[in-house]
């Protein structure tokens, strides 16, 4: 403060607190309402006398150093927050604020998506990656963003830049879906990116399901309309191939099917429209065997040990 006078005039220096500041001190004269800075001061140099403490003495003398209207900046510049409920208050305090954001059902999931935001956008300020400053109205867009994603037409959208863990990578490596995809010899870039669309669009379904956002048998039709685009396609695909062509004729005929996934696929889920979501959910689909790639890719689920503990 000495070296920095203006600083107050920067900062505000914030105490947040659960406990209650002693009626009577000088931190009880710093609240928001009913402040007095003059009288802090005066019982804040009356403390600073007074007290033997030798842990605080330093503090204290560069306090009583200070010129009077240098004191009194920096009072001005605090802000005593006490009595703030602690973290499991918190979160019913919010609740009770956004109970109107959305329907009664979707308040906590609301709630658990802003926290989330906010937690990030804390650590990123706390790191020096983001804004040192998080601006009020950052918080109520966020808000609008999210009361949007769950008006009834629409899913809130979580995982469309999710990355799977490595060891997450390594258990779905060995699932049919893969299998299917080397079996019509894919490149493992190709491979890599199936496995991410996977677990987003798997992990995405399952918060959708917990949260009992799709009801009605939606996601059930929504797999049976994916099927149905697919199936005339893997006709066509076996109708064009010669009874006598060879596996690498059948090969480059189920990578042409699958690129049509990987480029032209998309099927919206209600608003959304989100690629890993169609790409994901045909790998769902395929691994299950209810859809396949290579002409006779039902022949490797008869052959598939695996295939009754893999249904995702």
């Amino acid at each position: 403060m000495a070296k920095d006078v203006a600083a107050p005039f920067r900062v505000q220096f914030v105490l947040l607190t659960t406990g209650s500041a002693p009626s009577g001190s000088a931190a009880s004269l710093l609240r928001v309402r009913d402040r007095d800075e003059v009288e802090a001061d005066r019982r804040l140099l009356r403390a600073a006398a007074q007290s033997t403490s030798q842990e605080n003495a330093e503090a204290y003398a560069g306090y009583r150093a200070l010129p009077e209207q240098q004191r009194l900046n920096l009072l001005k510049a605090i802000i005593i927050l006490d009595g703030s409920p602690n973290i499991v208050d918190v979160h019913e305090a919010i609740c009770r604020e956004l109970r109107h954001a959305v329907s009664r059902g979707h308040v906590e999931h609301l709630v658990e998506r802003l926290e989330g935001w906010w937690f990030g956008v804390v650590v990123n300020a706390l790191a020096g990656v983001g804004r040192n400053a998080i601006r009020v109205l950052a918080i109520d867009n966020r808000i609008d963003e999210l009361r949007e994603e769950f008006r009834r037409s629409a899913l809130p959208v979580d995982f469309s830049t999710k990355t799977p863990p490595p060891a997450v990578v390594a258990e779905l490596d060995k699932r049919p879906f893969v299998r299917q995809l080397r079996r019509i010899e894919l490149g493992p870039a190709r491979v890599e990116y199936a496995i991410r669309d996977y677990y987003r669009a798997s992990e995405q379904r399952s918060k959708w399901a917990r949260e009992e956002l799709l009801v009605d048998g939606k996601l059930e039709r929504y797999e049976r309309a994916l099927i149905e685009a697919w199936e005339p396609r893997h006709a066509a695909m076996v109708d064009d191939l010669a009874t006598s062509c060879g596996a690498k004729e059948k090969v480059k005929a189920g990578q042409m099917l699958f690129k049509w996934v990987e480029t032209e696929a998309s099927f919206p889920l209600r608003s959304v429209r989100d690629r890993f979501l169609t790409h994901g959910s045909y790998h769902i689909l395929s691994n299950r065997y209810a859809v396949g790639w290579h002409p006779e890719f039902a022949n490797g689920a008869l052959a598939d040990p695996d295939d009754s503990d893999n249904k995702s």
